[in-house]
């Protein structure tokens, strides 16, 4: 194998490690990448969940967040088992690779064994004086000086072949090792944080049975909450209507077409309202965390989990067109980007005022966190009058 890829340059070989670390290489490093995403959102998670904590009694609030950091979890165990897969493809890759090298390292000691016996032969200098000045003609001395160096350099650089894939072998063999050691830390990883899933999963149960318990409690908290959801959505559709009269706000005609197209344009690429946190319930109709699909919510927007006094950004440039006090519900900011709307509630304090013109990434104020210690952003995006799903229009996280 090794003879016929040196007399191309690289060891085939070595050119098959090379293939192999780039085509696997690309594949780990995502990997790695998804999986500090994945730390990072746990640790996040975590803080959100302590937080919820404090009122030191089980609240929907409380149970989302666990609910998200058992996703996070599973998530993470499944890229922590991609990545050992990765390693037990390596190492199997490997081991065929050091075999070939062994091979090929004894053919070539073997090869060179045979060329220093042919030369021991014809060793002493007397022997090659005697061969080159038997030549008949100068052209024929000069061959026979040529075919001495050459052959000179073809022992050299069989020397210098074995001496290469030696290397080369050490450095596959040492490889091997770091890929088990490695294999090895992913796999106590993986128990680590299969014992952290279930006494998650434990802790999930545990406060659904809790919750389930205040179950004419918990009724009578969704049915007040329905009740507060519609008047807000209500109040929102108005404040939309008649804004829709006017053109979504007092900006040029020109300019709010233009803002119109530029949100258009950036589907999919809008920042999130707020750094941190977690979608806490999607857009549309939504099961209970506790009662599940028996009492469904219809959400106009989605829910934005997060830690207290977290800031809130203006997702794009737009004109404040609206700053509400929602009673029990803190305060609301409504901010037109020509034909759309972002709708931030659930605020505990506010940074602008109607009429204000802001630019992406704006703070427009802090969110509010509740007596039962939970902090969630209701955040909303409507085209015209009708309600459109925020996640679709943000960037993925």
């Amino acid at each position: 194998m090794f003879n016929k890829a040196f007399k191309y340059g690289l060891p085939l070989a070595l050119l098959l490690v090379v293939a192999i670390t780039t085509l696997a290489g690309k594949s780990k490093k995502q990997l790695e990448i998804e999986q500090k995403k994945l730390q990072k959102e746990l640790l996040e998670t975590q803080k959100i969940l302590n937080n919820t904590q404090k009122a030191k009694k089980a609240s929907l609030g409380q149970l989302r967040a666990l609910n998200h950091q058992i996703r996070e979890r599973k998530k993470y165990i499944r890229s922590l088992q991609e990545e050992v897969d990765y390693y037990n493809k390596q190492i199997i890759q490997s081991s065929d690779i050091i075999r070939g090298m062994e091979n090929d390292l004894t053919n070539l000691k073997e090869e060179y064994a045979k060329m220093i016996y042919q030369a021991s032969k014809k060793n002493s200098s007397l022997e090659k004086l005697a061969f080159i000045f038997s030549a008949k003609s100068i052209n024929q001395l000069q061959l026979r000086l040529k075919y001495i160096s050459m052959y000179n350099a073809s022992r050299m650089k069989q020397v210098k072949i074995i001496s290469e894939v030696k290397d080369m072998l050490m450095g596959e063999q040492a490889e091997i090792v770091h890929q088990k050691d490695a294999k090895n830390q992913l796999l106590t990883n993986m128990v680590d944080e299969e014992i952290k899933l279930e006494t998650s999963k434990i802790e999930q149960s545990t406060m659904v049975k809790s919750l389930a318990l205040e179950e004419k409690q918990l009724s009578r908290k969704l049915k007040e909450q329905r009740k507060r959801q519609k008047e807000i959505d209500n109040l929102i559709a108005k404040i939309i209507e008649e804004n829709a009269k006017g053109g979504f706000g007092t900006l040029p005609p020109a300019e709010l077409a233009k803002l119109s197209k530029d949100f258009k344009n950036n589907k999919g690429r809008l920042p999130w309202p707020t750094d941190k946190g977690f979608v806490s319930h999607g857009f549309g109709q939504q099961p209970h965390p506790v009662f599940g699909s028996k009492s469904m919510m219809d959400y106009k927007g989605i829910g934005v989990q997060t830690n207290p006094a977290q800031k809130v950004k203006a997702i794009f440039d737009g004109q404040v067109k609206m700053v509400a006090n929602i009673p029990g519900h803190g305060q609301l900011v409504m901010i037109g980007h020509g034909d759309y709307i972002s709708v931030y509630n659930k605020l505990k304090t506010i940074y602008v005022k109607k009429g204000d013109i802001v630019k992406a990434s704006d703070e427009i104020g802090t969110v509010l966190t509740t007596a039962e210690g939970e902090t969630e952003l209701d955040f909303q995006l409507w085209q015209g009058k009708t309600p459109i799903n925020p996640q679709s229009w943000l960037v993925k996280k």
